[in-house]
């Protein structure tokens, strides 16, 4: 976690982000001290690049305010800032390391997203910021329900969720990568360390369920920019790997609402990976029951799940 890990120019580039986010809702009590804090931290750093940019998200904030005596002056100060710097367009000499992209290529690449940054926007920016934000619900930093945080974590979830359902245009491996960054600490199975705190768990499973969804099930609205469906092959086996775990319970804490989440994803992934990963759990529920290895008072919520595979398998290929 960056507040373990003493990140100070991750958790800077974080806070900037989530007070940037903040200043496009229009929420100003948030955004304040977000901003105030990534720039305190770009400043003890020494990060002039980090400041200039806080101080224009600072002017930005302040002229939506109205504040425009204030906001001139602090974009004013941004705009020397990166002057000295050569950071700004027409006056650095090094080229840019993002593709050029118009705004009818932003449902088509993850390289096309609004408001990302770094050479590598995966592992620069949605990553280190999506892994912090899990990290904080999980270990109870704040709270699960905090709109905020939630909504926050959200949009960076489609954004990581944006490689996985990238076409074409990035690294595969980027692809793949995505997927594991998507379900983080929530992912089957779960560290001995998260297994023995049954709050951790709980929260885990609630926000594996919202990545389960957001892959395969969710309207495309609530994805974000990027809203096609996954099609790499090996994503497209990634994910059902995961909700086939989670569907079997191998680490034996998911809740029979999650693994009704996982059998659809299955059922909607329609290929040959989440077919095998389908009739396998269908498999070794049967076994658990024939078995004796569930306990009385669960079985009609598994034999539930068990008749919900079925049905899925029935046949599977639409």
């Amino acid at each position: 976690m960056a507040h373990e890990l003493d990140d100070d120019r991750l958790l800077a580039r974080a806070y900037g982000n989530l007070g940037w986010i903040a200043v496009q809702q229009g929420d100003a009590e948030a955004a304040s001290p977000a901003l105030d804090e990534s720039l305190t931290r770009f400043r003890r750093l020494g990060d002039l690049q980090g400041v200039a940019w806080l101080l224009q998200y600072r002017g930005d904030l302040a002229r939506r305010a109205g504040d425009l005596d204030r906001a001139r002056a602090l974009i004013e100060e941004s705009f020397d800032l990166r002057i000295e710097l050569a950071d700004t367009y027409g006056l650095s000499a090094t080229l840019p390391t993002h593709p050029f992209c118009t705004d009818s290529d932003v449902p088509f690449s993850p390289l096309c997203q609004r408001n990302d940054w770094g050479a590598d926007p995966l592992f620069d920016n949605k990553a280190p910021v999506y892994n912090l934000l899990v990290s904080l619900i999980l270990d109870g930093v704040v709270p699960a329900d905090d709109p905020d945080y939630g909504w926050w974590t959200d949009w960076y979830l489609n954004g990581v969720l944006a490689f996985a359902r990238d076409p074409g245009t990035v690294d595969p491996a980027e692809r793949t990568a995505a997927v594991t960054i998507a379900f983080d600490r929530m992912g089957a199975p779960m560290s001995a360390a998260d297994l023995a705190s049954p709050a951790v768990v709980a929260r885990a499973n609630v926000l594996a369920e919202q990545v389960l969804r957001r892959i395969a099930l969710d309207d495309p609205s609530l994805r974000g920019d990027m809203n096609i469906d996954v099609s790499d092959p090996d994503v497209v086996a990634l994910v059902a790997a995961q909700a086939g775990r989670m569907l079997r319970n191998e680490d034996g804490v998911r809740p029979p609402p999650l693994r009704r989440t996982a059998v659809d994803v299955l059922a909607k992934l329609q290929s040959d990976s989440a077919l095998l990963e389908l009739a396998a759990s269908r498999d070794a529920i049967q076994a658990a029951l024939a078995g004796g290895q569930i306990p009385t008072a669960e079985r009609p919520f598994i034999e539930d799940i068990l008749a919900r595979a079925e049905r899925a398998l029935t046949p599977y290929f639409n």
